[in-house]
């Protein structure tokens, strides 16, 4: 027994512009898309206050887990602003999530001591 291979042909692509631009990896966000996505963010993690009475959202929230990401980012981003590194973390925008009473650290200092204090007694 004999086996051929099917001759496969396969249409031509264009090399038109438009060809070439549909496989092109997407174009990065600009300054004003990346400053709409802050905002919305900033508007979930208002609601998310109203119903939950803090700003802690989990960092795996299943809810919305872009929103606990982009809060560790935030934390990120303001970290490296305070060590005068270079970060997107702008006064304004610290200022609105202090507002809002956000906090920039979970695990603070004093909160560690008194609670090493509970477990000591």
């Amino acid at each position: 027994q004999t086996y051929y291979k099917k001759s496969i042909s396969f249409p031509k692509k264009k090399k038109t512009t438009e060809a070439l631009r549909e496989n092109l990896p997407p174009k990065k966000k600009g300054r004003k898309e990346l400053s709409d996505l802050w905002d919305l963010r900033f508007e979930e993690l208002k609601a998310f206050k109203l119903e939950h009475g803090h700003c802690n959202v989990p960092r795996t929230w299943l809810a919305n887990p872009q929103l606990g990401t982009w809060l560790n980012t935030q934390r990120k981003q303001y970290r490296l602003s305070k060590q005068g590194m270079s970060s997107k973390m702008i006064p304004a925008r610290i200022h609105k999530l202090e507002q809002l009473g956000f906090q920039w650290s979970l695990c603070e200092k004093q909160d560690w001591d008194v609670r090493f204090q509970e477990l000591v007694q």
